[in-house]
């Protein structure tokens, strides 16, 4: 079962960003790259980093060349690891 999309009219048709969360904090931008072009064309990868620490906040943004690669990975959420780390996945959601 996918995961709908939240407030649909802010997402256009071919919105393709989705969330990833539950990190590991040291994970990087190289390696989420590789885990998560397994499923398709990654078209940028954003990991926010804490100022004080240098790691990642424990989440990242992952966009996908088309919305059906991005809908086929929000499907597998709870199956897609990092490290053994289980990582939440579900659609990005548009600043207002």
């Amino acid at each position: 079962m996918s995961k709908s999309a939240p407030d649909a009219d802010l997402i256009e048709t071919d919105y393709s960003k989705i969330f990833i969360g539950n990190l590991p904090n040291d994970a990087d931008q190289t390696e989420i790259l590789e885990v998560f072009s397994k499923y398709g064309e990654v078209e940028s990868v954003f990991v926010p980093i804490d100022f004080y620490t240098q790691n990642n906040k424990g989440f990242a943004f992952v966009e996908y060349g088309d919305r059906k690669t991005a809908e086929k990975v929000i499907g597998l959420s709870g199956g897609v690891k990092l490290r053994d780390r289980k990582l939440y996945i579900n659609w990005a959601v548009p600043k207002r």
